[in-house]
């Protein structure tokens, strides 16, 4: 396969993955607006430069970082991706959004900014500046909080994941009964940028069981897992030059620092590989309601259980 359809195919695929977990977890109450950071922005930790410490170089476990940036450049989605390139054995794990950074120096503590979706913020300088950046910063923040090396990330902006969708023909997806109360229609249908959004995204109101489910953010999860099989088969039936378009359509809303060889090592694992053999996980811990006093709110925040991510981030060969 030449090299430039193998790096095109990957480029969806990456997309394809952010979009399996983009919903998986969501703040229940709204964040505070960026504006509220600081009266005057804080100095950038040193650690927002290029020069903070990340590995490099293909190795035999790779993780990769991916992310899904919102309008403002907060990370909506964070998704590790991690491959052994000797037995290929691969997962992906969701960490949520909201979850609790204790050793941030971002912003003060009590403003209501110690999540770990801040971090891409800040790292884009505050949101004015470069996107590569803001992942990179994640990235190093990620690899701090569960003490895992990372070695490549990748964000892309919600309008990208549309964009594909979109770009790509749509999605086939069977839409359960119980979405006859949404504004989608119930049944085999193929669906487009926005419906597909609806359809990863529903949680509750009315809550859609799915089988096996204990709750709906697990009915969430299925769903996702269903839609990026859905995407990965239908990326499969394109040309080269429809993978081409896409590419060039999603170019400027894509942002990583993987190299050619690294993408056609994660092409070789995830393209032609059944998607039910790759293990899909969510990071455990538990939502709490927190008073941040210098915000005068409460806000949800969710803190890890580190004994229990140490054991499954072990297992999976992460640590």
């Amino acid at each position: 396969m030449p090299k430039k359809q193998i790096r095109n195919i990957i480029i969806i695929l990456v997309v394809a993955l952010l979009l399996s977990a983009v919903f998986v977890y969501s703040l229940l109450l709204p964040q505070p607006e960026p504006e509220t950071v600081s009266e005057e922005p804080l100095p950038l930790p040193e650690e927002t430069t290029n020069s903070y410490p990340l590995p490099t170089g293909i190795e035999t476990q790779v993780n990769i970082l991916l992310l899904g940036f919102d309008a403002r450049g907060l990370s909506d989605a964070l998704v590790l991706v991690t491959y052994n390139n000797e037995t290929f054995e691969s997962a992906i794990i969701s960490i949520s959004r909201d979850t609790y950074v204790d050793f941030q120096t971002w912003s003060e503590k009590g403003m209501g900014h110690s999540a770990i979706g801040w971090a891409s913020f800040v790292g884009m300088d505050y949101g004015q500046g470069d996107p590569l950046n803001g992942a990179g910063f994640t990235a190093y923040t990620v690899s701090q909080l569960l003490d895992i090396e990372i070695h490549y990330y990748a964000g892309i902006t919600f309008e990208g994941v549309s964009t594909m969708i979109d770009r790509i023909g749509g999605v086939a997806i069977d839409v359960a009964p119980g979405f006859a109360a949404t504004p989608l229609k119930p049944g085999l249908q193929r669906l487009y940028g926005q419906d597909v959004l609806r359809y990863a995204r529903h949680r509750k109101d009315p809550r859609i069981p799915e089988p096996g489910s204990p709750n709906s953010d697990g009915d969430r999860i299925i769903r996702n897992q269903r839609l990026l099989r859905a995407v990965m088969e239908q990326c499969k039936t394109l040309t080269t030059e429809d993978l081409f378009a896409v590419y060039e359509d999603l170019e400027d809303k894509l942002y990583t620092n993987m190299e050619d060889w690294d993408i056609m090592m994660l092409a070789n694992i995830f393209f032609n590989r059944d998607l039910s053999q790759v293990e899909q996980v969510v990071l455990p811990g538990e939502q709490v309601a927190v008073y941040e006093e210098l915000l005068g709110a409460e806000l949800e925040y969710f803190f890890l259980d580190f004994y229990e991510c140490d054991k499954i981030l072990t297992r999976l060969g992460v640590k």
